[in-house]
């Protein structure tokens, strides 16, 4: 599985429970950033 897959699917996870994200590409590696209870995540795809 590559990168953009993985990121996608986690996007449609995020997208189902209607969460707030911030989507960002730079170089070919892809990026999110969200909260879920009051924590940041950051998902990246080197």
């Amino acid at each position: 599985m590559d990168g953009e897959t993985r990121l996608a699917r986690v996007r449609s996870f995020i997208e189902e429970r209607d969460w707030n994200y911030n989507y960002a590409e730079e170089d070919g590696c892809g990026s999110i950033d969200f909260e879920y209870r009051g924590l940041a995540y950051h998902i990246y795809c080197p």
